[in-house]
């Protein structure tokens, strides 16, 4: 059996495309999406960042081919984020890169670097489009020009039925994308867990390229599925507790604004009266005046 690497945050996807024994996997996969002919698995080379302290992440997986940078994430819950934390991860990976060659940053002649490469593989329950460009301006705010620095990133729906035309020159996507769509029938049908994967396993065709490794490290697989449904019912539960806070926060200025038209309200109808009073006691003042002005010509 082999042993897997309980990393934070591994997970399937990881397990399959992004380890150093499975890069056959990975370079199909790079295949498909470039529609490119690789074969020599040593022209692939992992970058993966293990750990980035500072922002406690790490990113699932990188790869250096044809003098490019690819950064794919997998992601079971939808993320408008990616763009910002695309950037943290290529920010690190060229760090790590350049750092033999840091004193260059500061000569005149100009450094090569290779050009980077965005994906986000998304297979999560909320529906979405089959593709998605996600862009770093678009979390700009209040931009008022033309976008100084630029990050795009291409989501890519991998819900079995869903860009099949990807899915069908990388078995192990399509198989993967196969196994989650039935871990996730058998387990709406009230399925455990354990009994949905191990029946999904078991429903891949004979065939299957992925089925032997999921069979033997089945153990691993239903944790690993596990850690992904609570993550994403955690961050469905954030979603949910987030929507919440924003229509408490609407309800709360609503009411605000409620009670401050009341006060203006109040406070107009109130200055009304006192100017009508004004008014009484600048008439008053003007009677008293005309009879002191009579009185005092009585007098004289």
């Amino acid at each position: 059996m082999q042993n897997i690497n309980r990393n934070y945050k591994d997970r399937l996807f990881i397990f399959l495309f992004g380890k150093e024994e499975r890069k056959d996997f990975t370079l199909q996969l790079y295949n498909a999406l470039n529609n490119t002919n690789y074969t020599n698995i040593d022209d692939l080379s992992f970058n993966t960042l293990e750990n980035i302290i500072y922002i406690k992440m790490k990113n699932d997986v990188s790869f250096v081919i044809n003098n490019q940078i690819n950064v794919y994430e997998h992601q079971s819950s939808f993320n408008p984020n990616m763009p910002l934390r695309m950037l943290l991860y290529i920010s690190d990976l060229y760090s790590k890169e350049l750092i033999s060659e840091y004193n260059s940053l500061y000569s005149s002649v100009q450094l090569k670097i290779k050009e980077p490469n965005f994906i986000v593989f998304y297979n999560g329950s909320e529906r979405k489009e089959e593709k998605i460009i996600m862009k770093l301006s678009d979390m700009y705010e209040d931009r008022k020009n033309e976008a100084k620095l630029e990050l795009k990133v291409t989501m890519l729906n991998i819900n079995y039925g869903k860009n099949q035309d990807i899915l069908s020159k990388c078995k192990p996507l399509e198989e993967y994308s196969y196994f989650v769509d039935e871990i996730r029938k058998a387990h709406g049908t009230g399925a455990n867990m354990a009994e949905a994967v191990e029946g999904a396993i078991m429903k891949l065709p004979e065939d299957s390229i992925i089925q032997p490794l999921l069979w033997a490290n089945r153990a691993e697989v239903i944790d690993m599925i596990l850690e992904e449904y609570n993550e994403e019912w955690e961050e469905k539960a954030r979603q949910k507790k987030f929507n919440e806070l924003q229509q408490e926060i609407v309800s709360l200025k609503s009411e605000n604004e409620k009670q401050r038209s009341e006060r203006d309200k109040e406070r107009s109808e109130s200055q009304n009266k006192i100017n009508v009073l004004n008014e009484i006691i600048a008439k008053r003042d003007n009677e008293i005046n005309k009879l002191n002005e009579i009185i005092k010509n009585l007098k004289g």
